[in-house]
């Protein structure tokens, strides 16, 4: 049976206890054990977190959670892990780790087999980057492990500072390593080390790999150059964020082609345990260091679209740059575009200017503007609506007013503007994005709303705000089991009879739809219960202002600009569906609230033992 292991870092003492509910896993576990222990301990814990299923060498089960009290919002912020965390956890039996308390001294953990944990000291490592530390603590160290490492900007307890694991599987948003930083602790290592998987289980692994050719979406994502370029190639006017929301498409991004990116793919490998869909590859210029060159897939469009630079060696740059450093490419790629708009440090297609003004906040992180890492710090009255973010959250980039169903899932999210929180507009749009839609797609979405014509993109009646909702929590169940979104339904080849099918093959429990479905219901119920509880105040459930004043120029969804009353009605409906008062406040009676705090008691008492 997996365990949850309790780390006190103040006493260097750790405990555990059983983890029985096989169905309760990633993100739901996570902001489970947040929720718990902050209540316990008057503070919020972090947790890394994977599962009954995440972490088997199989399609899609590459997925571990990061969970935390955010420094960008205030509150409940979560990041996706894949490569080997989740492999590592499940090696170690570990369904969870709870982190608590701040170490008096700098501090590295080391998890090994039987749960034997070691403390290192490492204070010799404030100020060391991402790799100077992970090279350190190898040297040091025996054995084969995932490491989870802040650089400088962590060390100073920035709120742009990500926590890089296996050296380029980065925390995407909300400041998590600023966590790590509060709380000394520089480096967790998880002994990694070879996870059986049945017959069952890779039968089904192997029957996707079979069925990748068939499906355009999968098959972008497995040959090169990957998921990372394709948002860049195509352009989407409408779709894909340009010069910081200001334009409609980047000449930067009329010039790209993708093509030219195959010779820096360096290495084509399953960096996700057991998945055939192989979506991550290394690009990077000459002899690359490892895994920092894996393209972050909000890396390309940042850059080349966001802030409008063609150069190619620069966007390699920029990517492993913030792997190495430990800061949010969304941070830095959102503050580069607030400065290109605004000052004359920075100028939209200038890669000189934006490697230098990264290259100084590696080197001496409280140079980012406003010194504390958080964009809004650095934002005066004048200038604060070209600061693109939601709860104070990095926006990603993609466009809200060509894709207003995924604007306001971005805007409604507990845990911030994850751009994968929902599947995106454009593959329900058979009008606007006919090359993005699939016969396939609408036919396995009917369960879900999606009429077989599709939808528009770019607008918020209710029928589609209503679908909208049924897919944020279809996605939200694959979060809670810890399944990859990448590889899931309803646009690439796991289906959800897929997902039962390996929940029963690995756990012998059986999982229906729709309590899988419920499971969806129940994290986003917690998420938000979370941050009601820390007072997130419901007013900053929206997005930028510039999304419902500029239309969009160009491209199929020219003349479109968010209605704010058509949103305003948008959110109050999934309100309501959702059974939470008009203030977006769970109400406590609902079915989903009561299982909520039914299973909230039944593992309060297990940590109380």
């Amino acid at each position: 049976m997996q365990k949850i292991l309790v780390i006190d870092l103040l006493n260097r003492t750790s405990s555990n206890f059983d983890w029985e509910f096989s169905e309760v896993g990633t993100g739901l576990l996570g902001t489970l054990l947040l929720d718990i222990f902050h209540d316990i301990d008057g503070d919020s814990p972090i947790v890394i977190a994977g599962g009954a299923i995440s972490g088997v060498p199989a399609v899609g089960l590459a997925v571990a959670y990061v969970v935390g009290h955010s420094p960008q919002s205030g509150g409940i912020v979560e990041s996706k892990i894949e490569g080997r965390l989740a492999s590592s956890l499940r090696y170690l039996d570990l369904a969870a780790i709870v982190i608590r308390n701040i170490s008096r001294n700098r501090v590295a953990i080391k998890i090994r087999t039987g749960l034997k944990i070691d403390f290192i000291e490492v204070e010799n490592l404030f100020g060391h980057n991402i790799r100077e530390s992970n090279s350190w603590f190898r040297s040091h160290e025996e054995g084969n492990f995932v490491l989870g490492t802040v650089g400088t900007p962590g060390d100073y307890g920035l709120a742009n500072a990500s926590i890089v694991f296996d050296d380029g599987f980065p925390t995407s948003s909300g400041g998590l390593g600023a966590d790590f930083g509060k709380r000394l602790l520089k480096i967790i290592a998880l002994e990694f080390g070879q996870v059986d998987v049945s017959a069952d289980v890779k039968a089904i692994s192997d029957a996707y790999e079979i069925r990748i050719p068939g499906n355009p979406l999968t098959l972008s994502e497995y040959k090169s150059p990957g998921m990372g370029v394709w948002p860049v190639d195509p352009g989407l006017p409408g779709y894909l964020g340009a010069h910081n929301f200001t334009t409609d498409i980047s000449p930067a991004v009329t010039q790209f082609d993708s093509s030219k990116i195959l010779s820096f793919v360096h290495v084509e490998q399953n960096f996700c345990v057991g998945c055939p869909q192989s979506c991550l590859k290394r690009i990077g210029l000459g002899e690359v260091n490892g895994n920092s060159s894996i393209l972050h897939q909000q890396a390309f469009p940042i850059w080349f679209s966001q802030l409008g630079i063609a150069d190619v060696n620069g966007a390699m740059t920029f990517n492993e740059s913030c792997h190495v450093a430990g800061i949010e490419h969304a941070s830095a790629g959102n503050m580069l575009a607030f400065l290109a708009q605004t000052s004359k440090e920075m100028e939209f297609g200038d890669s000189k200017l934006a490697l230098r003004l990264l290259n100084s906040w590696q080197i001496n992180p409280k140079t980012f503007p406003g010194g504390t890492g958080k964009l809004l710090d650095a934002t005066t009255s004048e200038n604060a609506s070209a600061m693109m973010h939601v709860k104070g959250i990095p926006m990603p980039p993609w466009d809200p007013r060509g894709t207003q169903g995924l604007g306001l899932i971005m805007a409604i999210n507990p845990s911030g503007p994850r751009y994968d929180v929902v599947e995106h507009d454009i593959d329900f749009d058979l009008t606007n994005y006919p090359a993005f839609t699939r016969e396939s797609t609408l036919s396995a979405s009917k369960k879900y709303g999606i009429p077989s014509t599709g939808f528009s993109s770019d607008n918020l009646g209710a029928s589609k705000v209503l679908a909208m909702l049924s897919l944020w929590q279809l996605w939200s169940a694959m979060d809670s089991l810890g399944v990859c979104t990448y590889a899931g339904p309803p646009t690439r080849e796991l289906t959800e009879s897929h997902i039962l099918e390996l929940f029963h093959s690995i756990t012998s429990s059986s999982l229906d739809l729709e309590k899988f479905l419920f499971l969806g219901k129940l994290r986003i119920e917690a998420q938000q219960s979370f941050n009601s509880k820390v007072k997130v105040s419901e007013k900053l459930n929206t997005l930028p202002q510039i999304f419902f004043d500029q239309p969009i120029k160009s491209g199929p969804s020219e003349g479109k600009k968010i209605d704010r009353q058509e949103f305003e009605d948008a959110k109050q409906l999934v309100y309501e569906a959702s059974g939470w008062s008009n203030r977006g406040v769970p109400v406590g009676n609902t079915m989903v609230s009561k299982e909520y705090l039914r299973l909230r008691n039944l593992v309060k008492v297990r940590i109380d033992k």
